[in-house]
């Protein structure tokens, strides 16, 4: 809107409060904000830092304000889930094509992103695995095959969601049409766990591991 960093940066920051405020989705959307917080702050100041920093930060920040969040497994799930794609987000991206003075086309860069997915969630499972085991006695990778269809899913809820919203105020028709593809997205979204319907075996009651196979598993991960 023309406005300069520093003011945008302050309201993005009572944006994200507001956004906060109305959705009230737990421990994820704190974390989220939290983050989000942390990151703006520091653009504020023209300083840039890590995801992982803003992340063990804003993870601090929730265990001094809730000491007893580190027992809530839907905030263990959220960390480890942010931790792990800002883990993957930290590796170099291939520029093989831009020796040859060429750009992938659709086709690659739609396999390149599928790819990805399927390991961001292969990387999720593994790392959430025993806290999945711990607070809910069982072991699934049905992540592998719902997120093929949650993510897109989520992706189409979240941005006609917002259109949505936008176009309410001056487009009724346009908010008719947005708010019908966001239904679908919805839909979609929770139809990809029927997976389990179809292959139940992808989760598996176990035992709750003891704290030292946490952290033998996790020294092995590492």
């Amino acid at each position: 809107a023309g406005a300069g960093t520093r003011v945008g940066m302050a309201w993005l920051a009572a944006g994200l409060l507001v956004f906060a405020v109305i959705v009230d989705g737990g421990a994820s959307v704190a974390r989220a904000v939290s983050v989000a917080a942390l990151v703006v702050a520091a653009r504020w100041w023209d300083i840039r830092i890590a995801g992982a920093q803003a992340l063990a930060v804003a993870g601090a920040m929730q265990i001094a304000i809730d000491p007893l969040a580190i027992h809530d497994p839907g905030c263990v799930l959220s960390f480890g889930a942010a931790g792990t794609l800002i883990f993957i987000a930290s590796w170099p991206a291939s520029e093989s094509h831009a020796a040859f003075g060429t750009r992938p086309s659709w086709a690659r860069r739609l396999g390149t992103a599928t790819a990805m997915m399927v390991l961001a969630t292969c990387l999720i499972e593994l790392v959430l695995l025993p806290i999945s085991a711990r607070w809910f006695s069982i072991a699934t990778a049905a992540g592998l095959l719902a997120n093929l269809l949650a993510v897109p899913a989520m992706a189409v809820v979240q941005v006609t969601g917002l259109g949505l919203l936008a176009a309410a105020v001056a487009w009724p028709w346009a908010a008719v049409v947005l708010g019908a593809i966001s239904a679908t997205g919805v839909h979609a979204l929770l139809r990809s766990a029927d997976i389990l319907v179809v292959a139940p075996w992808l989760v598996r009651e176990v035992p709750a591991p003891s704290i030292a196979v946490l952290g033998a598993y996790y020294a092995a991960l590492g």
